[in-house]
């Protein structure tokens, strides 16, 4: 966790070593924090590693690390303890920036893994479909829907199932967020 928790500028450890070293330990870190997450879930949680994930996806914008931390929230984002905790460290708004903000190649299966890890986020959690419709999850679901687009990173046929399952999870649980999507001509 020391060379994923930000927090920590001055640390001499992570201080030694060069940005591509960096970005490498970072991304075999996440990797390992990934599957240690299911395995050992509620050490995670006891050592805040589900907080220091959402900050580092937060703070960084490049492809590799956001891929390597988006599979290791995946992994935290089945379990039950993690859901609500994440929406208050707003990993919900993160994730729908990453949707909407992710337009050039190579970004499809990165928009894929975050309506995955909203649909896990949402399912049979109001407090997260609530916040998912405050926060326009829905109108990004209803722009998603209808992408065909086939890319380096992805195909459209596992990323509109990622949009169909969070569609069940995080509207279709919800009649405010079904009312919504009819409102905004989602069907």
């Amino acid at each position: 966790m020391i060379y994923l928790d930000i927090s920590q500028k001055d640390n001499p450890i992570v201080a030694r070593w060069r940005p591509p070293q960096l970005l490498e330990l970072q991304i075999h870190a996440l990797n390992i924090i990934g599957h240690l997450t299911e395995l050992i879930p509620q050490h995670i949680h006891e050592i805040g590693g589900h907080q220091v994930l959402a900050i580092f996806l937060k703070k960084y914008k490049d492809n590799s690390r956001r891929k390597a931390c988006m599979k290791a929230i995946l992994s935290a984002s089945r379990f039950e303890f993690f859901k609500v905790e994440f929406q208050q460290r707003n990993l919900i708004e993160t994730l729908l920036e990453v949707i909407q903000h992710s337009d050039e190649s190579g970004t499809l299966y990165l928009r894929e893994l975050s309506f995955n890890i909203l649909s896990n986020l949402c399912h049979d959690c109001r407090e997260n479909q609530k916040a998912f419709r405050r926060l326009k999850g829905i109108e990004a679901l209803r722009m998603n829907l209808n992408n065909l687009e086939v890319d380096q990173s992805g195909n459209s046929s596992t990323f509109l199932v990622s949009v169909l399952d969070c569609l069940s999870n995080a509207v279709f649980d919800n009649k405010r967020s079904q009312l919504h999507f009819l409102d905004i001509e989602g069907v």
